[in-house]
Parts: structure tokens; C-alpha cells; sequence
């Protein structure tokens, strides 16, 4: 509590020399920002390494790194950045050419898209649950729960996926 009050004190001090005293307007509440939450983080990593403290970090720089873990894990990464980043490029371009019909066309899109989020929110908020429920399982070592309860969970996605767009198609 100390940390987030020495914190904004920094942050509401930076701002009001910055802002009044030097006329910086944006950057003026930009870089008072950014220096007070790396004081924060420098005060928390120091006081986390205080070993007197009952929540502690140790001391230790041994950083190895699997190299067949990290292939593994660059393996499922780069595609998925890749399809990702193709994804928002397509929305640029999207946006790019809605943007040249006008400011009525603009705010239908805006509309239609966040309506159309609604269809999404059964599988956004199933997919939280998914985690912690598999994560469960495979900690417990219990590989058959994870079958079960990950083919229930999907069914339960596309469930409540159909219901919600089939809701939004009729009205």
C-alpha cells in the first residue's frame, strides 16, 4: 500500500510539473506515468528480495533454457502469430476501406461489431473455466477427467454458441 501511494504521489507530482510547469500535454502525463511505475517495480523486486520477509524471491540467476521445450513451444507460437497477425491485417484493411464510406457507415460497423461480440461471450467465458479445470486434472495426473470434462466443455461452447447466435439471427 505504501508502494501504490509513493507510487501516485510520483505519478500526480510528475504530472502537475509536467502539465503546468514545463506545458508538456500528453507527454506530460506519459513520462511521470512510466517513472513512477519503475520506481514501484525497482522498491517491490528489492523489497521481494529481503530474505527477512515471509514472501521472499531468492537470489539465484540459474537460467537454463531447454531447448527442445523452447522448439516445442515456438513451434505452436510462430503459426499462431502468424495466423494472428494475418487476422488483423485483414481487419486493417476492412477498416481501411469502411473508413473511406463516411461517418454513418463507421458507427454501423462499430454497432454491428459489438452486437455481434455477444455471439462470442459463451465461448470467452467458457474457455477461462476450460483452463483452471484442466490445469486441475492434469496436476492431479488424471488424464481421463481431462478427456471428459474438455468434451463437455466444448459441447457446452457450441451449445450455448447456437443459442446465442441463433437468439441474435431472430431478433
Amino acid at each position: 500500500m505504501r508502494i501504490s501511494i509513493i507510487m501516485n504521489e510520483i505519478n500526480v507530482g510528475g504530472n502537475a510539473l509536467l502539465i503546468y510547469g514545463f506545458h508538456r500535454g500528453t507527454e506530460g502525463v506519459a513520462i511521470p506515468t512510466l517513472v513512477s511505475r519503475g520506481v514501484a517495480a525497482v522498491v517491490i523486486t528489492v523489497k521481494l528480495l529481503n530474505k527477512e520477509c515471509s514472501v521472499h524471491i531468492e537470489r539465484i540467476l540459474r537460467y537454463q533454457f531447454d531447448w527442445s521445450m523452447v522448439k516445442r513451444i515456438l513451434s505452436i507460437g510462430i503459426p499462431n502469430g502468424m495466423e494472428n497477425s494475418m487476422f488483423q491485417l485483414g481487419k486493417i484493411i476492412v477498416l481501411s476501406l469502411i473508413s473511406t464510406f463516411g461517418t454513418y457507415v463507421i458507427a454501423a460497423n462499430a454497432v454491428g461489431n459489438a452486437v455481434a461480440m455477444f455471439s462470442c461471450l459463451p465461448g470467452m467465458a467458457i474457455t477461462l473455466a476450460v483452463t483452471t479445470v484442466i490445469s486441475r486434472c492434469v496436476g492431479a495426473g488424471d488424464y481421463e477427467q481431462v478427456r471428459y470434462y474438455n468434451f463437455k466443455l466444448l459441447v457446452s461452447t457450441h451449445a450455448g454458441m447456437i443459442i446465442s447466435i441463433l437468439s441474435m439471427w431472430i431478433f
